[in-house]
């Protein structure tokens, strides 16, 4: 009868290496899928609270609108209340949200005048007050929205632009059309070059 001895230390370092390398490849398989679905999340979590800002306006004969603030690469949900803008307070909806800066990129156009976070005036407040949509201020409550829905069914038209800063970007756009309009487009790299 043989004595069983267990494995060699070769052996047991082999399998350890190829349990690493499989781990990788897993951990890496996700985490590009992750930030793909970053971009999809963030732009389909917009495009549903657009939607429901758009809703909410004419039927509650509120004004609505979201605030698009670079230095943070946020935007803020809110609504006109006796002349001063506020942010929403639905239950279960964010009145804020937060973008990564170091995975996202968001640009935005308005009556085809364009502003990106890369750029110097992503929200230039004269060129924006002169169309009565954004008015100087340091408090976010009192800051007016760059996109706004009016109670009367009208809205600023504007896309806006939502890509990763990967090589490899995935890119979405939200395009709000004068006539009340709300898409919600991938777009491929042909189309946004």
């Amino acid at each position: 009868m043989k004595l069983s001895r267990g494995f060699t230390l070769f052996e047991i370092l082999i399998v350890l290496v190829l349990l690493s390398i499989s781990a990788i490849t897993v951990v890496n398989t996700f985490y590009k899928d992750s930030n793909q679905n970053l971009v999809k999340k963030y732009t389909t979590k917009l495009f549903n609270e657009i939607l429901f800002l758009n809703e909410q306006a004419i039927l509650t004969g509120k004004n609505f609108g979201v605030f698009f603030d670079k230095k943070e690469l946020s935007y803020a949900l809110m609504f006109l209340n006796q002349q001063v803008w506020q942010p929403i307070k639905f239950h279960k909806i964010q009145s804020k949200t937060k973008l990564n800066k170091n995975k996202i990129r968001i640009r935005l156009t308005i009556n085809n005048n364009t502003r990106g976070n890369n750029e110097k005036h992503f929200f230039s407040t004269k060129t924006l007050s002169d169309r009565n949509l954004l008015f100087a201020s340091k408090s976010q409550h009192n800051q007016s929205p760059q996109i706004v829905f009016y109670s009367n069914g009208e809205v600023t038209p504007s896309s806006i632009l939502i890509s990763s800063k990967h090589k490899k970007q995935e890119r979405w756009s939200i395009i709000i059309k004068k006539n009340g309009q709300i898409l919600l487009l991938e777009l491929k790299n042909s189309e946004y070059d």
